[in-house]
C-alpha cells in the first residue's frame, strides 16, 4: 500500500514566488481564516505551496510515504496500518502520508472524525492508546497529504501499554481458528440458506490488542474481501486476543468501544453499502451496550430485548429470559467481527428472527453454556 518517495518524485520545480517561504511555516490544520486563504489560492499556487511544504518536511527529516489508493477502503487500510506501526512505539514520531490520487475532502473527513473519536468519552476512555495520536492535513488541506504524529508515552502509559501486551495471550493459529470454526458451524452457518456457506468463510487472526492494529487488520480484511470472488470468500471472521487488563466491566467496555470504532469508520465513507459487521465477544450482552433511552438496533449488534418485544413478530410468545438467549449467538470464544458482503437479499436480519430465537430456546441455556465453554477451552 505504501512506498517511500525517492527524492526525484517528491518535488517539482517551485514557483519563484515561494522560494523565500519561511521554514517554520505552519504545517498543521489552522484556524478558519488560514483555511479560507488556502481555498482562495489558484490550483497552481496550491500545487507549488504543497510541494514547498513537502520539501520542508523532508528537510525536517519526516518520512514521506506515498500511497496510490483510489478507493476509500484501501485509503483506510493504509492509514490504520501506519497508525498501528506508530502506536507500538513509545517514542514521539511523525510521518507524512501522500495520497496522490485521493481527493483532499476524503482526508479532511477522516481527520475530523478521528479528532471527534478522541473527544468521545465512551470510546476514548476505553481506548486510551488513541489520545497520543493526531492526524492533520498539511497546511489546512493545500494538498492530498496527512501528517500523523505521536507524542512520547508517559511513564504511566508505558507501564500500562507494556502490561497490556504482556498479559494478552499469543495467538495459536491452529487452535484459535479451530475454536472459531466450531462456533461458526454451531451458531452462524445454520442461519444461512446456503448449506455450503462454511466452505467460503475465511478466518484471519490479529496478534495485537492495540486498537490501531485491530483497525489495520479490519480494513486489510475488507480489502481482501472486496478483491476476492464471492464464491471463494463470502465472508471473513476476524479475531483478536481478548483484553486481560482491568475489571470485567473495563474489558467489556473496551470490546464495545472497538466495535463502535469499526462501525464508525465503516460508515464514514458509506462502506456499509458493501460490508456488514457482525460483532462477537465471549461475554456478549446486548442489553448492557445501551442506556435506558437507547433501545434502537445498532449496526453489527443484536437489537435490545425491549426493541425485540415491540418490533419482532411473535416475540410475545416467549419470555424475556428466552429472548435474552439471543446473546449466545454472539458469545464466541474470541472477540471477533464477521465481515459479510451486503447482498440484495439482505432484507431481514437472519440473526434475530424468531426462528433463530426458537432454535436457542429449544437447545436451552445449559447446553449453550457448555458448548461455549468447550470452544473457549480451545483458546486457553
Amino acid at each position: 500500500l505504501l512506498q517511500v518517495f525517492p527524492p526525484s518524485q517528491r518535488h517539482s520545480t517551485l514557483a519563484e514566488s515561494y522560494s523565500a517561504k519561511s521554514s517554520n511555516a505552519p504545517l498543521r490544520s489552522s484556524p478558519d481564516h488560514h483555511t479560507n486563504a488556502v481555498d482562495d489560492l489558484s490550483d497552481e499556487r496550491k500545487a507549488n505551496l504543497f510541494q514547498f511544504l513537502l520539501r520542508d518536511l523532508e528537510v525536517e527529516g519526516v518520512p514521506l510515504l506515498g500511497c496510490d489508493a483510489t478507493e476509500t477502503h484501501v485509503f483506510q487500510a493504509a492509514l490504520w496500518t501506519t497508525l498501528g506501526e506508530l502506536s507500538e512505539n513509545d517514542n514521539e514520531n511523525k510521518v507524512c502520508l501522500v495520497f496522490e490520487t485521493m481527493p483532499v475532502d476524503v482526508l479532511k473527513t477522516f481527520a475530523e472524525d478521528f479528532a471527534a473519536v478522541k473527544n468521545a468519552s465512551h470510546i476514548a476512555g476505553s481506548l486510551p492508546e488513541l489520545q497520543r495520536i493526531s492526524c492533520n492535513l498539511i497546511s489546512g488541506g493545500v494538498g492530498p497529504a496527512m501528517i500523523i504524529e505521536t507524542q512520547n508515552r508517559t511513564d504511566a502509559e508505558k507501564v500500562a501499554y507494556a502490561s497490556m501486551k504482556k498479559d494478552s495471550p499469543n495467538p495459536d493459529e491452529i487452535r484459535w481458528t479451530a475454536a472459531m470454526k466450531t462456533f461458526v458451524a454451531r451458531m452462524v452457518a445454520p442461519l444461512s440458506s446456503d448449506s455450503s456457506i462454511q466452505d467460503s468463510i475465511a478466518y484471519r487472526l490479529i496478534g495485537s490488542t492495540d486498537p490501531c492494529d485491530i483497525l489495520s487488520g479490519y480494513w486489510t480484511s475488507i480489502c481482501e474481501l472486496q478483491s476476492a470472488p464471492e464464491d471463494q470468500i463470502s465472508s471473513i471472521v476476524l479475531s483478536y486476543p481478548p483484553s486481560m487488563v482491568g475489571s470485567e466491566e473495563d474489558q467489556h467496555n473496551r470490546y464495545y468501544a472497538i466495535a463502535e470504532l469499526m462501525n464508525r469508520m465503516l460508515f464514514l465513507f458509506e462502506s456499509e453499502d458493501d460490508i456488514e459487521n457482525v460483532h462477537l465477544q465471549p461475554c456478549y450482552d446486548r442489553d448492557a451496550t445501551n442506556s435506558d433511552d437507547e433501545v434502537q438496533p445498532i449496526h453489527g449488534h443484536l437489537p435490545p430485548t425491549r426493541w425485540m418485544q415491540s418490533n419482532v413478530q411473535d416475540a410475545d410468545t416467549v419470555t424475556n429470559e428466552e429472548l435474552r438467549l439471543q446473546n449466545y449467538q454472539r458469545r464466541s470464544p474470541l472477540p471477533s467481527v464477521i465481515l459479510e458482503r451486503v447482498t440484495k437479499s439482505d432484507k431481514d436480519d437472519k440473526y434475530w428472527n424468531m426462528r433463530a430465537i426458537g432454535n436457542l430456546v429449544s437447545e436451552g441455556e445449559e447446553k449453550l453454556k457448555e458448548a461455549l465453554k468447550k470452544e473457549t477451552q480451545l483458546v486457553q
